[in-house]
């Protein structure tokens, strides 16, 4: 005998979560986030962020052209907007919170 909520088997319940989560989708999220730090504690993105400066840094309102810069370099390199946010986002904010008077 098996036990049951509405037409759907209590045992199988387990099964379908799993199945859920068993996607590459969502495995590659993490893995995206991964690849954001470590190409952060590489220093990679701090170089990125000095390059970008250095290319349109002189423009008026240099700091908002150097972050589409270096996420435009930065989304070449990895292809995901995931690891842009986690790599590029720190070196961002640590600016503009330099910036801020």
């Amino acid at each position: 005998m098996y036990l049951q909520w509405g037409s759907v088997r209590l045992g199988s319940i387990p099964q379908m979560m799993f199945a859920g989560v068993n996607t590459f989708t969502i495995l590659a999220v993490p893995l995206f986030l991964l690849a954001g730090k470590l190409m952060n504690v590489g220093g990679i993105t701090t170089r990125l962020f000095r390059l970008a400066r250095t290319l349109v840094g002189f423009l008026p309102g240099s700091l908002g052209h150097v972050v589409v810069v270096a996420n435009v370099i930065f989304a070449g390199m990895s292809g995901t907007a995931v690891s842009d946010a986690s790599g590029l986002g720190p070196i961002v904010i640590q600016a503009m919170r330099q910036r801020d008077p």
